[in-house]
């Protein structure tokens, strides 16, 4: 109990660093909160810091679910304490302690868990995230798309039970914060982004 209650505690520490947050207000002294979907994610980033700030973010929030698990795996093999860390990284990422618990969508962490856990699934994933993107035009279309895709390759895929279980949870709360995204996909309002433009913002 005493090792669930650390890793869980330090997983959801490391989930809930706010790179995004931290690089918009020291570059222009902003709180990413107050712009756009007020989320401190890699998109609502690139609103002020363009493609280079996008990439910035998502980067580093994708390692710090992927080189988290990494670590944890090469110092147990208890999936189920694994599974928990994964949970919590997501958890702290998208209700991060030192926004006032707020922060990203859970995209980029997400991607880092699956990479270091269920690569092949998760390169599925990025894979409906890209054909989505160019198709649709849509970044949160295309986050959900990509959840759905890993959980269609997980349960198409020969992973244990415990793993596709993850899959669905991790999909799932991916999903559940993109529902104001749904609102207005379904309303006709979400914004959609001209990739060669939106590459070459600054």
């Amino acid at each position: 109990m005493l090792s669930y209650i650390l890793v869980m505690g330090i997983s959801y520490l490391i989930g809930a660093l706010p790179f995004g947050y931290v690089l918009v207000k020291l570059s222009r002294g902003i709180d990413i909160r107050t712009i756009g979907s007020g989320s401190s994610g890699a998109t609502n980033v690139s609103r002020v810091l363009g493609f280079k700030g996008f990439i910035y973010v998502f980067g580093f929030d994708l390692l710090k679910g992927f080189m988290t698990i990494i670590a944890l795996r090469n110092l147990t093999d208890n999936g189920m304490l694994i599974m928990a860390s994964a949970i919590m990284l997501l958890v702290g990422h998208v209700y991060s302690i030192f926004l006032y618990f707020r922060g990203g969508k859970g995209v980029a962490t997400g991607v880092g868990i699956a990479l270091a856990l269920f690569p092949m699934a998760a390169l599925f994933g990025i894979l409906g995230f890209a054909v989505s993107l160019v198709i649709k035009k849509t970044v949160s279309i295309s986050s959900i798309t990509a959840a759905l895709s890993m959980v269609f390759a997980a349960l198409v895929m020969d992973y244990h039970w415990t793993v596709r279980i993850l899959v669905i949870v991790l999909a799932g709360f991916v999903i559940y914060n993109h529902r104001t995204n749904m609102k207005r996909i379904k309303a006709g309002t979400e914004p959609q982004v001209e990739i060669v433009s939106f590459i070459m913002r600054k």
